[in-house]
């Protein structure tokens, strides 16, 4: 127990000695009285929020309350209030003797706080996280401190070793594939190998297997089966995974469409980048053929580096490896590419390539740089697909054939991954479906009615029409050429509208800015759509459900206050507009 920690609230009685009585200070008849704990004082008896307590009985009285509202309940004299109070804009912590502060709103509420694994990760990686004398950063595997020892799992490798092969054999084109990407992995230093097992030696082997990505099917890339378990254990099973620091990927989107001049850019082999500890290195064994030959026998390797959990706190506009950024200019953007490239080679031999951008220019200056030649125009990262020619966002839809059954429905709804929700009015179709197929009395993987189909074969059939659709990557063309966008608004506002119906609830958000010849640009920011539940809900319970600024489903609560700051434009206001049955406008002030 913290014995310097303030206490403001006592859940419990399980801790007796927490309530042994002290000291007692007693009032008149029929009020509260004080009584001082281990812990601090207490209050016992009624006391009551804003002098308004709830009756016991039902009567046509009226009181005026201290606020000078009517009510028809008594006023009760022992109260207390909260009080909240801001300074620019950003709510302020209370400081007085009663320490109400537990009450108070920051921006903060929201965020999920560091675990006891999660500091003592951190800790562990602050003392033991160096470089070596190469440059590149070296860390250890993040043990927990209490943990079960391993078992020698070398028969579960093997045996999977030996089914891989056997695939790799039947299929030459893999096979192919697979050995190239190993090769990568042996020639760049990545893997070694594997000295022998001493007896009583703890270890863990990584099985191997090949997935192949959906947007390249001519590449595969070897996943090390750190989840595999032998004996109800794992290697993840012991080794904290520490906190999620990475930026927020709906940020990073919103902000790389808020200047004129793009940049997308990626770090390769990112997590290979980062050395294991030789102590370490026996826990990552795996099995793979001599001379990279699936002809030859099988042997012990290990990897030098991997991915272990170590923190890669970069620049705000990456997301974990990919970086998407907008600038005002070639120069700044030219500029931004050598200096951050520079950065990652010094600060942990990381190397910055497949760039990309919507200008010429920097495409020119830069030549020495890794560009990206592969799939010019259209580039993708981050579940978007970026044309460089037009400067605009679109969809590339790859709607496979899958079974008529509930799984198959949802896969094809699911294969469309848009996170700032420009296909939201065609992709809510998809989820209606969904909930209609669950309605019916069928397993899984078992065939839908016949009735269903045509349905859900003319929704599959609208998706390959989005490949058609272009949207803007900036939210406001530039009217002038004395600057950047976002330098010349006279003021911006984002506006926020919200509704629902008995079938989905759903929020957009535009923002509206004003230049300084008076001339107003509109630009989609994102919207999102929610099924509505099925029973049980009235209209009016679903418009609050849209505009609940406590919803984290709901573009209504993520766009308010500190979503839309990720644009880092400076709002002047933004509106917040509910448009239900009561047409409820509300208008929170922001500093200019």
């Amino acid at each position: 127990m913290n014995e310097e920690a303030n206490i403001s609230l006592l859940i419990g009685r399980d801790l007796l000695e927490a309530h042994h009585v002290l000291e007692q200070c007693l009032g008149p008849r029929g009020t509260p009285y004080a009584q001082r704990l281990y812990l601090g004082w207490v209050i016992v008896g009624e006391c009551f929020l804003n002098k308004t307590p709830k009756p016991d009985v039902v009567v046509n009285k009226t009181h005026i309350l201290g606020n000078g509202r009517p009510s028809i309940f008594k006023p009760c004299a022992n109260s207390f209030e909260l009080i909240e109070t801001f300074e620019d804009g950003e709510p302020k912590m209370p400081s007085d003797t009663f320490r109400p502060y537990s009450f108070s709103k920051t921006k903060n509420d929201d965020k999920i706080a560091l675990s006891i694994e999660d500091i003592e990760f951190l800790s562990l990686m602050d003392k033991e996280l160096e470089k070596d004398c190469e440059g590149s950063w070296t860390a250890p595997l993040p043990f927990k401190k209490q943990r079960p020892q391993l078992p020698n799992n070398r028969p579960q490798a093997l045996k999977r070793a030996k089914i891989l092969a056997d695939n790799l054999r039947r299929n030459p084109v893999k096979r192919r594939y697979f050995t190239e990407f190993m090769e990568g992995i042996f020639t760049e230093g990545h893997a070694e190998p594997a000295p022998p097992v001493t007896q009583g030696q703890e270890c863990w082997y990584l099985p191997l297997f090949g997935v192949y990505h959906p947007q390249k099917p001519e590449q595969i890339r070897g996943v090390f089966d750190s989840s595999a378990r032998y004996y109800n254990i794992s290697l993840n099973d012991v080794l904290m995974s520490g906190p999620n620091l990475a930026n927020g990927l709906l940020g990073v989107l919103l902000r790389f469409r808020q200047q004129p001049i793009a940049v997308m850019a990626d770090i390769q082999r990112m997590f290979y980048c980062f050395k294991i500890k030789r102590e370490h290195r026996d826990y990552l064994r795996f099995l793979w053929h001599k001379d990279n030959d699936i002809e030859k026998e099988i042997t012990e390797f290990r990897m030098c580096s991997g991915t272990v959990p170590v923190l890669l706190l970069l620049l705000t506009n990456f997301y974990v490896d990919d970086a998407l950024t907008s600038l005002s200019s070639t120069e700044e953007a030219i500029s931004l590419l050598k200096r951050t490239q520079e950065a990652l080679k010094s600060g942990g031999n990381l190397r910055l390539h497949k760039i990309c951008s919507n200008s010429g220019k920097v495409l020119s200056d830069l030549r020495d740089l890794d560009f990206d030649h592969s799939n010019l125009p259209l580039q993708r990262s981050l579940s978007v697909c970026w044309d460089l020619h037009t400067d605009s966002f679109t969809f590339r839809v790859n709607v496979d054939e899958k079974p008529y059954t509930r799984r198959g429905v949802l896969s094809v709804e699911n294969g469309l991954y848009d996170q700032l929700g420009f296909a939201t009015p065609v992709t809510i179709g998809g989820k209606l479906l969904l909930r209609e197929a669950m309605v019916e009395p069928v397993e899984w993987d078992q065939p839908l009615p016949d009735n269903f189909n045509s349905k859900f074969i003319s929704w599959r059939e609208t998706l390959t029409s989005l490949e058609g659709v272009n949207i803007p990557r900036t939210y406001c063309s530039p009217t002038s050429t004395k600057g950047s966008p976002t330098d010349l608004f006279v003021f911006s506002d984002a506006f926020v509208f919200s509704d629902a119906s008995e079938k989905a609830i759903a929020a957009v958000a535009y923002l509206r800015t004003v230049d300084e010849d008076g001339r107003s640009n509109l630009g989609f920011v994102m919207g999102k759509a929610k099924v509505a539940p099925k029973h049980s809900h009235t209209i009016p319970r679903l418009e609050l459900c849209a505009a609940d600024n406590k919803n984290p489903v709901i573009l209504g609560s993520a766009l308010p206050r500190w979503h839309i700051l990720s644009i880092q434009v400076r709002l002047s206001h933004i509106h917040t507009v509910y448009t239900n049955m009561f047409k409820n406008v509300l208008y929170v002030e922001l500093a200019r």
